[in-house]
């Protein structure tokens, strides 16, 4: 194994200057170098507004106590081009050295889900509403600490004239386990003397609605995204958080989390373009060759094919990195997922996976996410399984995706927790995922008081044996299920069923769409290495299936599919987008 003071990684680098601004200073080894540098010591001014906000009081060390050390941490801040920003120097306290029950009780803090930023920026869309940006100065120096602190005194700022004495914290400071929660406790006290609500379907989530004004406001951290129903409301909230912190108001949504927002003609396309050159510069494959697919179909990962990686910190470095990617990406939530599930010992086969899902990502970097206006809030979700997939543990993997109004804001690619005995068990396994994600987002969208029209959710999933999902088999769909294969639960193994075959179908209930949705084929075109794909079209819906075998389609309606599109004999990973984003999001209409 390299370890990173072996690979050089802890040595200050100076980075390049992007063109037409000066030498940018490297990041300091030490405080000495840092004070000497006249970037770093005007950075290192947040020792000011730590006395300012009276965040410690200079105590005689109580014998016995537990005293949390910290250090400098410098960083380069840049903007979503890559260009300078600022510098910036924070205190950060060591908290892996206190004490629970001493000095620390609850720490857990929400942050906003993703799917919650991707609905709210979906309504505030389709409403024309003003939607900003706020980031809080020091935001962790505002939380109130109920327990008792002691910290040493910042490196570089001892007191001359007590430098025995210890800081007993008033306030919180980056490091410590519960500054997160002190700190979102005291914003969201501040936020409901405003007027607003804290959303149960979400706790990072803020709504404000009195008549006919309304506003909404997601906190990550100290990132804050604000929309409102009119540019005085947003401005009146906007002033009313400056009057009580230290916030500055960046304008309209641009760069939010790493994630850049664009606005477009037709709606908001989200990316992360230089997040996903950040991570090929890391894995040293900026100038490889691009790849078509994000993932070979033809063999399935097994946990001990291949030797041990080299470097297992690297990998698991980089899958963790591809996680966040997929805030923009759904293409490639599968292979992700895939590649996640080894993170405990990988080997060279899941490295050559990882390998090949980058050149994908070097292929398609400017590849994102685009919202549509709609003023539809009716939620549609698809689910599909693969069942057994996983040759180790035979379990399935499960996914959905869910959409709003034609806006895609919510999937997931996840194994299942058990195994599953036959493939219409899986299947079930899957709606119950794609019904309890629709469930959650129509409470979300009844607190954001934008309900949807339908009553019911639209639930639809792929058929397997052409057994439609709304009936009963059927003569001829009873012969082809009575010889459909299961999985024994105790062996792992495949078997044949016996006797009466089970139908596959879904009772009639509030989730089941009861009509069979239309399709129509649009285009069939072969790639690479003998995979295919299948571009079809569900009621807005475009879904792509990458078949392992042989394509077999028969239409159950009329000659011009009018009906039901039945799959046979098929194994397909779905990657759901709406119809006219596809050449944005995966680039699949080039001929």
């Amino acid at each position: 194994m390299v370890t990173r003071h072996a690979a050089g990684t802890l040595r200050p680098l100076a980075l390049a200057a992007m063109p037409g601004e000066p030498q940018v200073s490297p990041v300091p080894s030490s405080v000495r170098a840092a004070l000497s540098d006249p970037h770093w010591r005007r950075a290192m001014e947040e020792y000011a507004a730590l006395l300012a906000n009276q965040t410690w009081d200079l105590v005689p060390r109580p014998p016995g106590s537990n005293v949390v050390t910290g250090k400098w941490i410098w960083t380069h801040k840049r903007r979503a081009d890559g260009s300078l920003d600022r510098y910036k120097a924070r205190w950060v306290l060591r908290g892996f050295t206190q004490r629970p029950g001493v000095d620390y009780d609850e720490t857990f803090s929400p942050v906003v889900k993703p799917a919650t930023v991707r609905t709210v920026l979906s309504l505030a869309l389709s409403r024309s509403w003003p939607v900003h940006q706020l980031d809080v100065k020091n935001a962790f120096l505002h939380g109130t600490l109920t327990e008792t602190v002691y910290c040493s005194q910042p490196a570089g700022f001892v007191d001359s004239s007590r430098p025995d004495m210890v800081c007993r914290l008033n306030k919180s400071l980056y490091g410590l386990k519960q500054a997160p929660r002190a700190w979102y406790s005291r914003f969201a006290a501040y936020l409901l003397t405003l007027g607003f609500v804290e959303a149960k379907s979400d706790t990072s989530l803020f709504i404000y609605h009195h008549g006919a004004e309304t506003a909404y406001l997601l906190l990550y951290v100290d990132d804050i995204v604000l929309t409102a129903s009119s540019p005085s409301l947003l401005r009146r909230i906007i002033n009313s958080l400056q009057q009580e912190f230290a916030m500055k108001d960046l304008g309209v949504l641009h760069h939010f989390l790493g994630v850049t927002v664009q606005p477009r003609p037709t709606g908001l396309l989200l990316h992360q373009r230089q997040y996903t050159l950040d991570i090929l510069e890391r894995a040293g494959m900026t100038d490889c060759k691009p790849y078509s697919t994000p993932v070979d179909t033809q063999a399935k990962l097994s946990e001990a094919a291949g030797n041990p990686v080299p470097d297992p910190t690297a990998y698991r470095s980089l899958a963790g990195a591809l996680q966040y990617l997929t805030f923009t990406r759904p293409d490639i939530t599968y292979a992700v997922q895939q590649i996640c599930l080894h993170m405990h010992d990988p080997r060279e086969p899941h490295l050559t996976a990882l390998k090949r899902l980058l050149r994908y990502l070097r292929g398609t970097v400017d590849y994102g996410l685009l919202l549509h206006r709609s003023h539809s809030t009716d939620l549609v979700v698809y689910t599909d399984a693969d069942w057994a997939g996983c040759p180790d543990t035979r379990r399935s993997t499960s996914g959905y995706a869910v959409f709003l109004g034609g806006n895609l804001v919510s999937w997931s690619s996840k194994r299942q927790p058990v195994v599953s005995r036959s493939s219409a068990e899986a299947e079930y396994r899957a709606v119950a995922n794609g019904v309890a994600e629709a469930s959650w987002l129509r409470h979300l969208l009844a607190e954001l008081h934008s309900p949807p029209l339908l009553e019911h959710a639209c639930l639809l999933r792929q058929r397997q044996c052409g057994v439609p999902l709304h009936q009963p088999c059927s003569a001829p769909a009873d012969q082809a299920c009575g010889d459909r294969p299961s999985l024994c639960p105790r062996s792992g193994r495949h078997r044949r069923c016996s006797g009466p075959p089970r139908p596959d179908h879904l009772p009639v209930c509030r989730h089941l769409h009861q009509g069979p949705p239309v399709l129509h084929i649009l285009r069939v075109s072969l790639q690479p290495q003998h995979h295919r794909w299948l571009v079809a079209s569900v009621g807005g819906l475009v879904c792509v299936l990458l078949f392992m075998s042989s394509l077999q389609l028969r239409c159950a309606g009329s000659s011009d599919c009018g009906g039901v599109l039945e799959y046979v004999c098929i194994k397909a990973h779905i990657w759901p987008m709406y119809d006219s984003n596809i050449a944005t999001l995966l680039g699949l209409a080039q001929e």
